[in-house]
This record gives C-alpha cells, sequence and structure tokens, in this order.
C-alpha cells in the first residue's frame, strides 16, 4: 500500500508517494525560474515497480 501526499503553499507544490519501499518526493515551486527536483532511492524504486508487475502478472 502506498500513500500520496499534496501539498500546496501559495505558488509551492510538494508531491511525496510513500510505501515500504520508496519515498518518492517532489517539490515544486512556479517563479521566474521553475524549479523542479526529483529524489528516490532508484533500487527500491525497481523492486516496488517489479513487485506491482508481478501483481499484475498473477492477476491475469
Amino acid at each position: 500500500m502506498a500513500t500520496l501526499i499534496l501539498e500546496a503553499e501559495h505558488t509551492r507544490l510538494r508531491l511525496t508517494l510513500l510505501s515500504s519501499h520508496i519515498r518518492f518526493s517532489i517539490p515544486f515551486q512556479s517563479t521566474e525560474t521553475t524549479t523542479f527536483f526529483v529524489s528516490f532511492h532508484f533500487s527500491h524504486f525497481l523492486l516496488f515497480f517489479f513487485s506491482l508487475f508481478d501483481t499484475f502478472l498473477d492477476a491475469g
């Protein structure tokens, strides 16, 4: 199970995805110079992705 958190304040937006394998966070600030930052642990992301893929295969 994953939790998606969306926080907005004025021109700032923060999106966070939490699960047992991954913490995916996107802070976004809308200004003249748009800043976009993504950080996650890639190997954990792959584990999370393939576990979802296996679930879909088992369901099929």
